[in-house]
């Protein structure tokens, strides 16, 4: 089993705090739970299935799930726990999809190399198992926590936007961390798309990377592709869940918060304006929608956010 995590409305961190038990606990929390072993062991479970952590482990926990944890040989183990609420708990996935979305990612890196950054579709998920040994990356893990801790204590007006990059520095560890572990040579298993599809669908996603700017039509992804309309509506939803034209208004705004974070200070009606959109309040509303604030919001925080005061 593996987790898939959306990332496309900014995570928040409700709670983060350290913990050192030998006693058992269980409950049902509203939030997504991530526990990091620090030092001793202990045994959680759930969903039926047992997971022992050891010190650099993470353990991850998904909104309303019950679980147990229990010492082992009464040994004294100390947590560390960040409670992330985000906008849908993680999607489960079946092992042979998971690895599909991993490999597809992988083989996906030509892209990244040619065009400077990850194709699009990789932009909002990360995709992590419940345990996850993190190795030489736990002190990284746990620096990142610490950071995390000491902004939610002072609880001012940027503890949000701290909570915010922290969850998702640590998801993408953990699924960083996830990835790795697929054998190198991993290839797309036969339930994916056919290599000539595979292929044109690459080139569409390039075309909608290129010309992010601009006004993209069906019918031009089409030329690209020398798919029919269907067909290419059908692939769409069958890869990404979602119409192409929705996943190139996700695109679009995540371009704009790239831009919003180069350059805080631009108006909103110039980021608007800048990724094609002629209606302002239009962009406002599908920016909302998508990311969960508003783009006034999203670039006041970036703007008032001091790291130094941290």
């Amino acid at each position: 089993m593996y987790y898939e995590f959306d990332v496309s409305r900014l995570p928040e961190i409700t709670d983060i705090y350290s913990v050192r038990r030998r006693t058992v606990w269980q409950i049902v929390d509203s939030d997504t739970l991530l526990i990091l072993a620090v030092e001793g062991r202990c045994r959680i479970t759930m969903d039926n299935c047992d997971y022992i952590l050891n010190p650099g482990s993470v353990f991850i926990v998904p909104a309303r799930h019950h679980y147990v944890r229990r010492p082992i040989d009464m040994e004294m183990c100390t947590l560390r726990y960040v409670h992330i609420r985000l906008s849908e708990p993680p999607a489960p996935l079946e092992d042979d999809e998971a690895r599909r979305k991993i490999a597809a990612r992988r083989h996906a890196l030509p892209h990244r190399a040619k065009y400077g950054d990850e194709p699009p579709e990789s932009l909002h998920s990360y995709i992590t198992e419940p345990l996850i040994d993190l190795a030489e990356r736990a002190a990284e893990f746990d620096a990142i926590w610490e950071e995390a801790m000491t902004a939610h204590l002072k609880n001012h007006a940027d503890c949000a936007t701290v909570g915010a990059i922290a969850a998702i520095r640590l998801l993408l560890i953990l699924a960083d961390r996830t990835a790795k572990q697929l054998p190198a040579d991993a290839v797309l298993p036969t339930g994916s798309l056919p290599d000539t599809n595979y292929r044109k669908l690459r080139r569409v996603i390039a075309y909608i990377r290129l010309h992010s700017k601009e006004t993209i039509t069906l019918d031009d992804l089409c030329r690209v592709c020398n798919f029919t309309k269907q067909h290419l509506i059908r692939i769409f939803r069958a890869e990404f869940g979602k119409t192409p034209k929705a996943f190139i208004l996700e695109y679009k705004i995540n371009c704009a918060k790239e831009l919003f974070f180069r350059n805080p200070h631009l108006t909103v009606k110039e980021v608007a304006d800048e990724m094609g959109f002629e209606d302002q309040h239009y962009f406002s509303r599908l920016f909302t929608k998508i990311t969960g604030v508003t783009p006034t919001d999203y670039k006041n925080h970036l703007i008032t956010f001091n790291p130094d005061k941290q």
